[in-house]
């Protein structure tokens, strides 16, 4: 038990928080919901940033609003929630403007 204690430690030191990143990954995949507009990579992509979105703004948005630790991963879900859509638009942009649609 104690290597996992130190693995999630070590992630800690790095600044990767595994239970945020799960929190708003989940989140955007909630959000991206049955629409087939993008492929499987695309997905991924989506849903690897609403996870990174939540883990590095969460302790961010926390430190401005000053609100309780209990908040947290709810808050993390949002912040994927919220955070996929623009991945979304970024990706489209990039899409149009620079990938020719056959």
């Amino acid at each position: 038990m104690d290597a996992v204690d130190d693995f999630f430690k070590y992630l800690n030191d790095w600044g990767i928080h595994l239970a945020l990143i799960i929190a708003g990954g989940v989140g955007a995949f909630v959000r991206m919901g049955k629409k087939d507009e993008l492929n499987f990579w695309q997905k991924s992509v989506v849903i690897l940033s609403g996870g990174s979105i939540a883990n590095y703004l969460t302790p961010v948005v926390f430190s401005w609003i000053n609100i309780t630790e209990d908040l947290k991963y709810g808050f993390a879900f949002l912040l994927g929630f919220w955070g996929q859509q623009s991945v979304r638009y970024i990706l489209f942009k990039f899409k149009d403007k620079y990938i020719d649609d056959k």
